[in-house]
């Protein structure tokens, strides 16, 4: 689970920082918390913060929102290897 949130991270890592905040929002990820929760300060702290305390069940929607709008052959990878059927070797 941390190769994906770390995937995820560096996906929007590439976002540029004044559309960051609405795109986490966009692809179902928290607002800003408050004026010092800003992704100008840090991108990747910012995102993290967003991805840290989230479950596989809530991280896959999001990631999977955010390869229909990013081409990332590493973000692709891991999702088609949690979309493996159970007993496959993909997992």
């Amino acid at each position: 689970m941390q190769a994906l949130r770390q995937a995820i991270i560096d996906v929007l890592y590439d976002v540029k920082a004044y559309n960051l905040a609405d795109d986490c929002v966009f692809f179902g990820l928290e607002p800003p918390a408050g004026e010092h929760d800003d992704p100008f300060r840090s991108k990747r702290l910012y995102i993290d913060a967003r991805v840290r305390r989230k479950t596989l069940a809530e991280l896959l929607p999001v990631a999977e929102k955010i390869a229909a709008e990013h081409d990332d052959r590493v973000l692709a990878h891991l999702l088609a290897s949690h979309r493996a059927p159970a007993g496959s070797a993909a997992r």
